[in-house]
């Protein structure tokens, strides 16, 4: 009767661990996701504003202007960073994604193997 109320306990222990484990990896995909929606509009903002700027550059009125020319160039350059900063948020959002699908392959595979013994 003992080790039942110990077992019992140990489980409820678990429950609650488990529980609060899969809030909190909710919310931090939750963060995730809305940091990466926002780092995609502001990369569009960015390339927006490079597609303005170089349409300007291109106007027989500013054609060939140096600091106009540098300026796109330092825009193509935030806009390549952009996209190597969402590179990287993408393959870490796919490892997360894919490591919580794992374990839960695996929680279903444990649960069939004790329901077959």
């Amino acid at each position: 009767m003992n080790i039942d109320w110990i077992l019992l306990s140990a489980l409820a222990a678990s429950l609650i661990v488990n529980g609060i484990f899969i809030w909190y990896t909710i919310k931090v995909l939750q963060k995730l996701s809305y940091m990466y929606d926002n780092a995609e509009a502001l990369q569009t903002i960015n390339k927006s504003f490079l597609e303005h700027v170089d349409a300007i550059h291109e106007m027989e009125m500013f054609y060939g202007d140096e600091t106009l020319g540098r300026l796109i160039q330092h825009t193509k350059y935030v806009v390549e960073q952009y996209d190597n900063f969402n590179e990287i948020f993408e393959d870490l959002q796919r490892g997360i994604m894919q490591t919580i699908d794992e374990d839960t392959q695996e929680g279903e595979d444990e649960d069939a193997e004790e329901e077959i013994g």
